[in-house]
Formats: structure tokens, sequence, C-alpha cells
């Protein structure tokens, strides 16, 4: 049965499956804007392989669109990393230099730990601060006391003014 299905999805995508693993591995690691670009292309992908190859599992092809949306980013990435400004327009090369330096600030701006874990115990933040009355301190101090989380009371505050007031203000518009 896998031996089947790994033929069909070759033969659909003409790529190995270590191919296949290594395009998986990118799309993990990419950063969140790749990743919905690269998910929005894979349903309009879908749509074409669906009508080429209608009597295919559904969830096969949907993975081979998914796989070829990889391979698409992948491919435009590597060509805007090897390409040079020689021989551009002025125009073009704007473009270009902007692409590299979206590529390059999504690089480098990696989430901050300590927000992540702390959306995380977000929840028990709400529950103690909605429904216990504490202050943020307090709610500092039961985190560090109960789930061994050292955070700052004002890191509490400032995302749960980012949070929670826009919430607020987005319900009464």
């Amino acid at each position: 049965m896998t031996d089947e299905i790994q033929f069909i999805i070759e033969r659909l995508l003409k790529v190995s499956f270590e191919q296949q693993s290594a395009l998986l591995r990118y799309f993990s690691r990419s950063d969140i804007v790749t990743r919905i670009k690269i998910l929005a292309e894979k349903t309009n992908r879908f749509h074409k392989l669906r009508q080429e190859n209608g009597n295919s599992d559904k969830s096969i092809l949907e993975y081979c669109a998914l796989i070829t949306a990889i391979k698409n980013a992948h491919d435009e990435n590597e060509s805007l990393r090897k390409k040079s400004f020689r021989g551009l327009k002025l125009e073009e090369i704007r473009i270009l230099s902007q692409k590299k330096a979206d590529q390059f600030i999504r690089k480098i701006k990696k989430p901050d730990p300590t927000r992540e874990k702390l959306l995380g115990y977000w929840a028990i933040v709400r529950m103690l601060k909605l429904e216990q009355d504490f202050s943020f301190r307090q709610i500092s101090l039961y985190l560090k006391k109960y789930h061994r989380f050292d955070v700052a009371h004002s890191t509490i505050f400032q995302l749960w003014n980012e949070l929670e007031k826009n919430e607020n203000t987005g319900e009464s518009k």
C-alpha cells in the first residue's frame, strides 16, 4: 500500500522521497509569511491537479500540491539569493533589493521565547486577572511559584494590553 502511494506521488511530482523530505524541512524552517504564501499557492495548485488527475485520491493530490508549492518557493528563494544586479534596470534593482531586505528581516527576527511561553500560559493569566482579580505582580508571582516560570509583571502587562485591549476595542466596533 505505501509503495503504491509513493509510486503515485513520485509519478505526479517527479520528485524523489528524499527531495520531498528536504522540501518539507525547508517548509518547517520557513518564516510564517513564507508559509502562508506557500499554503495560498497550494490551494491553486490543488485545483489544477484535481482537474488533471480527477481519479486520484484527494489527500494525495493535496500533498502533491503542497510539495509543488514548497518547491516553487524554495526555487524562488534560491534564485533570489544567486541573483546579481548586473544588467538590471533601476526599477528591477529596487524590487530585487526590497525582496532581499524583506527576506533578511524575516530571517533575523526571531520570536521572543519569554513571550511565546507566556502565551502558552495565557489561559491561566486571563483566569487570574478576570476571575480572581489578581494584579500583574501577583500573576507573576503565581506563575513563578506554581509553574516555575519567572516572568516580569511588566511583560505580562504589555502582553495584556496588546492582546486583551485590542480584543475589547475590536468588539466595540
